[in-house]
């Protein structure tokens, strides 16, 4: 069995073995046209840049899988303040190689099944019966992919069955704001957008051995979960004989919902179901984006700049 070193309690100046995740590679050439391999090293911790300078001659880079474990030996160093890693030599596990694959692999803190039971707990309190067969039917139809799916590639919710977490997180938002705005808030269409708004992310992403995100599919890149996601809708409105006003409703939702459209929007929301479900997805999304990053910041300092934050460093306060 190996041991290991999580990333985040790795030190500069210290030397280490272990198996981690290989977020993405590529070999690149330095200013003297020599190779060198360049990597993300991941595990539920963090992640963490990684360079093999002198690449061994006998190793095969292509053998290298994104998403998938690598076992490395390798130094710390500091590199503009920061934290580089320096790897002396690699493998590719082999089925003798014993490790403990879930103390290494980002999952949600919260059971899968759990998450999943409380969607469908929410779709079963609904009263709009259109909207409750709706959901009912497409969640229960993807229910083994979303057990599992992420909820992005590298932004947010970037783990094992992340996509639950972060509807689940939203669901508990829009529950309280239907709550506390009734009646003038619809709270079986708020509801019924947030359930359905990324389930186009499952056709979305294309996912590597250990169920994270490593590239977008075809679709993915053609199309986006937007415009899956509204026309999967149109498409299961149309066998349910769901009626069109829902059909629109949910649809528009789906196409608004990251906002504007310098965000991906393909309109901005235009009613105030719609306009929530931008505002709580947002939330959701920031909040664990930064979360994510002020666990490794001490309080009176201020994190690494924050791609999704508008690249900007956030305070810990010293509180």
């Amino acid at each position: 069995m190996y041991s290991r070193t999580a990333i985040k309690d790795l030190k500069i100046g210290a030397k280490y073995q272990g198996v981690y995740i290989c977020k993405t590679h590529a070999v690149k050439v330095t200013k003297t046209n020599t190779p060198y391999l360049d990597m993300i090293l991941l595990d539920k911790t963090g992640e963490i840049n990684a360079k093999w300078w002198s690449i061994d001659p006998g190793f095969n880079v292509d053998n290298i899988e994104d998403g998938n474990f690598i076992i490395v030996s390798f130094s710390v160093e500091d590199y503009m303040g920061t934290p580089q890693v320096k790897i002396d030599r690699m493998k590719i596990p082999g089925p003798t190689d014993m490790f403990d694959k879930s103390e290494i692999v980002p999952t949600a803190p919260i059971p899968a099944e759990k998450m999943y039971d409380e969607l469908i707990s929410a779709i079963n309190d609904m009263e709009n019966g259109d909207i409750q067969r709706l959901c009912y039917t497409i969640i229960s139809d993807n229910k083994t992919a979303l057990m599992t799916a992420p909820g992005a590639k590298s932004m947010h919710h970037a783990v094992v069955s992340g996509l639950l977490l972060h509807v689940t997180g939203m669901l508990k938002l829009a529950e309280t704001i239907a709550e506390l705005y009734a009646p003038l808030v619809n709270r079986d269409l708020l509801v019924g957008g947030v359930i359905l708004h990324d389930i186009c992310k499952l056709r979305e992403y294309v996912l590597g051995p250990v169920g994270l995100c490593t590239d977008y599919s075809k679709e993915g890149k053609l199309l986006g979960h937007l415009a899956m996601g509204a026309s999967y809708v149109e498409e299961m409105g149309k066998v349910l004989k769901i009626n069109p006003e829902v059909t629109t409703m949910i649809m528009h939702m789906l196409l608004s919902h990251h906002g504007e459209p310098e965000f991906g929007a393909a309109v901005r929301p235009q009613f105030l179901e719609a306009v929530l479900l931008a505002k709580i997805d947002d939330i959701d999304a920031k909040i664990y984006m930064v979360n994510e990053v002020m666990q490794s910041v001490a309080p009176g300092e201020f994190s690494p700049k924050i791609y999704g934050m508008g690249n900007i460093s956030m305070y810990r306060p010293n509180i």
